[in-house]
């Protein structure tokens, strides 16, 4: 839901296709959910955690102390939050900078853009200026 409604928004702020977005967003579904170990393990790591709160025995910690085992993993959360910015702050130049070359790579020049157009602003001129093909006054 937070990244469908996220999606949206994003969506409707820069005028993108929602249909498009959301079919991308649930495609990468399956990453983020792959993702989630380790970035937990490594926002364990970055804030020197000695001790993992995702473990088998985890359902059993939320029966006998329910307080102090949410506690634990919210802040689990925080840590592997923490870590996706820092990893998505630095990776944004340089997925920019690689998209921007492959988009440039992709992109039709503009010569041949109004060369190929059907309403390029010569051919309109021109038939303004010949008048109508067929003269109905006579």
């Amino acid at each position: 839901m937070g990244t469908s409604l996220l999606c949206f928004v994003l969506a409707a702020a820069l005028r993108l296709n929602h249909a498009v977005i959301q079919a991308i967003n649930y495609l990468l579904y399956p990453l983020q959910l792959a993702l989630l170990w380790p970035f937990f393990c490594g926002g364990r790591i970055l804030f020197a955690e000695d001790h993992s709160v995702l473990t088998p025995d985890l359902l059993t910690a939320l029966r006998h102390s329910t307080g102090q085992t949410l506690n634990s993993l919210g802040q689990a959360n925080c840590h592997a939050l923490t870590l996706w910015l820092l990893v998505a702050g630095l990776s944004f130049p340089l997925l920019y900078l690689v998209s921007r070359f492959w988009m440039g790579r992709l992109a039709v020049p503009k010569a041949r853009i109004s060369a190929v157009s059907p309403l390029s602003t010569a051919d309109s001129s021109t038939a303004i200026q010949r008048g109508p093909m067929l003269d109905m006054t006579e």
